[in-house]
């Protein structure tokens, strides 16, 4: 179950603060996203999540965001579902060309399972750092804690964002810093194939 806990985590904490990434500085905007991920591979598992999120990016650089999180999971052939709901806020420092953001967010979420009865509910801490540029390029570092099983975790991304006159769209690779370690270690590429691939698709106004 703790796998499943974790794996939930990872899917659904790829991204934050679409909306505040594309705004210009000075300017107040709203978003509407919807967002898919999934691994890219997972040993006798699967690991998918559909996303919805409201975001409110302020004139100022305050954003705040909620939005919730439908996970679709599988280990060793067990079925699993999550159900997440989060909020968080961040506060961004925008310059000339290259900007960060800082965010927290609380995640409550609910896993069941067609062949267990009952359901786990716990909440996830997450304190992140986002670095990008006014061409859409992002590199964020979050750090991931559920305090009820004294778990802690740290997740990197890499990602781009196009904004376009009424839809803008995204494209994430998410994994854990461990991944990345033993990448590192190793020199074996073959790693980044356990890393979650995440797209987002939305609107601003």
């Amino acid at each position: 179950m703790k796998k499943i806990m974790i794996m939930v985590l990872f899917i659904s904490s790829y991204c934050f603060s679409q909306t505040g990434i594309l705004t210009e500085k000075g300017r107040s905007a709203m978003g509407i996203w919807g967002s898919y991920a999934t691994q890219i591979e997972c040993n006798n598992c699967t690991n998918s999540a559909f996303g919805f999120s409201f975001d409110y990016m302020t004139d100022f650089g305050l954003e705040l965001e909620v939005g919730l999180v439908k996970s679709d999971l599988e280990e060793n052939g067990v079925p699993f579902d999550g159900d997440s709901k989060a909020v968080g806020l961040a506060y961004h420092l925008k310059s000339g060309a290259n900007n960060v953001a800082f965010g927290i967010a609380r995640m409550n979420t609910e896993i069941t399972s067609s062949y267990y009865y009952g359901s786990v509910d716990y909440d996830t801490d997450t304190f992140g750092v986002a670095f990008y540029n006014n061409n859409g390029f992002l590199f964020q570092v979050q750090k991931i804690r559920i305090p009820d099983f004294n778990s802690d975790s740290k997740l990197l991304t890499f990602g781009n964002y196009w904004k376009a006159q009424t839809v803008s769209w995204g494209i994430t690779y998410s994994a854990s810093w461990d991944l990345f370690d033993a990448l590192i270690e190793d020199g074996d590429l073959e790693y980044l194939k356990y890393g979650n691939i995440g797209v987002v698709v939305g609107g601003m106004f």
